[in-house]
């Protein structure tokens, strides 16, 4: 993928998260966005399987505060060491400090409240604000660059394909991943906010 694809697909991104970040602020900090309550509800029939649990329990786990640095920390020593891709290793350990800043900024300016009922109990504790999720902002770092690091590197357009949906599904297992954990029925809240 040559520079000018990379670019123009970190602005287009850019622009639509600035989108969506000036959407929630203006109107979702406290009530539900609509595809909210098809995602959490499906969420909560799945937390009934104690192999679902286990799995989204220990996948996010692996892009959160202390499982995200050694993630990050391995991954950017792998692409500098081993896979010979120091350029690619400095750029991913860059975004990772840069999109972690960042993401801290925007959760203190967007303000939007973390579910707080039908968690799991490791996660009943957690505080902070929910948007933007700090790890699905890290797995979009982590596959994003993978991505754009390998996507030249294949030969055939199936392959290429290939990578988008692996690093697409992965992606969205993380977000899905954040939603299973923290579960709350939006619809709650919404007649909450509506009585008061």
């Amino acid at each position: 993928m040559n520079k000018k694809i990379s670019y123009s697909i970190g602005v287009i991104s850019g622009i639509l998260f600035i989108i969506l970040m000036v959407w929630v602020k203006l109107d979702y900090t406290q009530i539900p966005l609509s595809f909210d309550g098809p995602i959490q509800n499906l969420a909560f029939q799945l937390q009934n399987s104690s192999i679902l649990t286990h799995f989204f329990t220990a996948y996010t786990n692996l892009f959160g505060d202390t499982g995200g640095i050694i993630t990050a920390a391995l991954v950017a020593l792998l692409l500098f060491f081993l896979l010979k891709q120091k350029i690619g290793g400095l750029w991913f350990a860059g975004l990772t400090v840069l999109g972690t800043g960042f993401n801290t900024l925007v959760k203190d300016v967007i303000g939007r409240s973390r579910p707080d009922i039908h968690r799991l109990a490791a996660f009943a504790h957690q505080s902070g604000k929910s948007f933007a999720s700090g790890h699905s902002v890290f797995a979009t770092i982590l596959f994003g660059s993978l991505f754009l690091i390998y996507f030249t590197k294949l030969k055939t357009r199936s392959a290429k394909l290939g990578l988008a949906g692996l690093v697409l599904l992965l992606t969205v297992l993380v977000m899905f991943s954040r939603v299973f954990v923290g579960y709350i029925i939006q619809v709650i809240l919404l007649v909450d906010f509506l009585k008061g």
